[in-house]
C-alpha cells in the first residue's frame, strides 16, 4: 500500500512499466477471454486493488496500477501515458479514488472501479473515467471493462474528455447578472463552473472551502469591471491573493490565471512574481463585442 501523506494522498512514485506485469495473460492459458466484474477493494473492507466477480481472485494495487499505466491509459485521449496514477481520500476515506497525474494536465482526471457515481454509487463492475467533485457531482467520460487477460475494453464515451475540472470565477457582487450570462455561456460549452453563492454549503467554513476549490480548479477567471475598481475592499481582493500564491506554484506556460473585462476598466497592478504583476498577463475583453470575447476565452481553455 502506498504511503499517505497528512492531506490523504499517496506519495507520487513513479509509475511501473510493461516488464513489472507478470508475464503473459491473466488468464488461464487456452481459456477463453471474457469480460468480468470488479469490485474495489476498500468498499469491502479490503486494501487497494480489485476483487473479481464471481471468482473471488484479488489483483493488489502494484498490480492494478501497472495495468492502469500500460494497458488503461495508452486508450485515453489527452492523458500523456507516462502520467503518475495515485492514491486518495475521498470525503475522509482513505484509498477510495484513484487519480491520474501529469503537468500537461491542467488538474488531476479521477478513476474509479466497481460503481456508477451518476447513479448514488451502485454497483455494476465497470471502469469509470472523469472527475469525482462531491458526492452528488461527477463527471463521467469514458467507461471500460476489465477482460480475464488483464486487458480494458472500452464499453462506451459518453462525453468529451474534459481539459480540466471546474472554472472558478472571481467577481463583485454588483456584477451578479453578467456573471450569470458567463456562467451559461461556460456550462454551454461543457465547463463546469464554481461559484462562491451556489457551491459553499451550510456549515462549511467558507474560507477554507474557496481556497480548496481555487487550488483544484482548471482556471482561475478573474472578472474585473468599473464596480470591482470603484471597492476599496471585496472578497474577491482576498481570492485573487490566494489565486496568486496557487499560480506562482504552477508553470509559466501553465495558462490557469485568466484576466476578464466586464467593462471599461484597469487591470490591477498585483506582483504575481518577479517584476511581473497582473497586467502582464492577458486579458479577455467582454465590454465591447461579448460574443467574441467569448470566442477568444472557450478558444483559450480549448472548449
Amino acid at each position: 500500500m502506498s504511503e499517505q501523506h497528512s492531506n490523504g494522498r499517496a506519495s507520487e512514485s513513479p509509475l511501473r512499466h510493461d516488464a513489472d506485469l507478470p508475464a503473459g495473460d491473466a488468464s488461464t492459458p487456452g481459456a477463453a477471454v471474457v469480460p468480468q466484474r470488479v469490485y474495489w477493494g476498500p468498499t469491502s473492507g479490503l486494501p487497494p486493488g480489485i476483487k473479481i466477480d464471481p471468482s473471488g481472485e484479488f489483483v493488489d494495487w502494484l498490480t492494478l496500477k501497472a495495468e492502469i499505466r500500460n494497458r488503461l491509459l495508452p486508450q485515453i485521449r489527452h492523458i500523456p501515458v507516462d502520467s503518475l496514477v495515485i492514491l486518495r481520500e475521498f470525503h475522509g476515506r482513505l484509498n477510495w479514488i484513484i487519480s491520474v497525474s501529469h503537468p500537461q494536465l491542467q488538474a488531476e482526471v479521477d478513476l474509479w472501479f466497481g460503481t456508477d457515481g451518476e447513479r448514488d454509487w451502485t454497483w455494476d463492475g465497470l471502469i469509470r473515467i472523469g472527475a469525482v467533485y462531491r458526492e452528488n457531482i461527477v463527471v463521467v467520460w469514458q467507461i471500460f471493462q476489465r477482460y480475464s487477460d488483464g486487458t480494458y475494453r472500452r464499453v462506451r464515451e459518453v462525453s468529451a474528455p474534459p481539459i480540466g475540472r471546474h472554472f472558478f470565477i472571481s467577481y463583485v457582487n454588483e456584477d451578479s447578472d453578467v456573471i450569470d450570462r458567463l456562467q451559461n455561456a461556460l456550462e454551454e460549452s461543457g465547463a463546469i463552473v464554481w461559484r462562491d453563492r451556489n457551491e459553499i454549503l451550510p456549515g462549511q467554513r467558507w474560507q477554507d472551502a474557496i481556497k480548496k476549490a481555487i487550488q483544484e480548479g482548471a482556471y482561475f477567471l478573474a472578472c474585473f469591471s468599473s464596480n470591482s475598481e470603484s471597492r476599496s475592499r471585496t472578497y474577491m481582493r482576498e481570492e485573487l491573493y490566494w489565486a496568486v500564491t496557487e499560480l506562482r506554484k504552477r508553470s509559466r506556460t501553465n495558462q490557469w490565471l485568466i484576466p476578464i473585462k466586464l467593462s471599461p476598466c484597469i487591470i490591477p497592478s498585483l506582483p504575481i512574481g518577479f517584476d511581473e504583476d497582473l497586467s502582464n498577463i492577458q486579458f479577455v475583453d467582454l465590454s465591447v463585442d461579448w460574443n467574441k470575447g467569448v470566442a477568444r476565452l472557450l478558444k483559450a481553455v480549448g472548449r
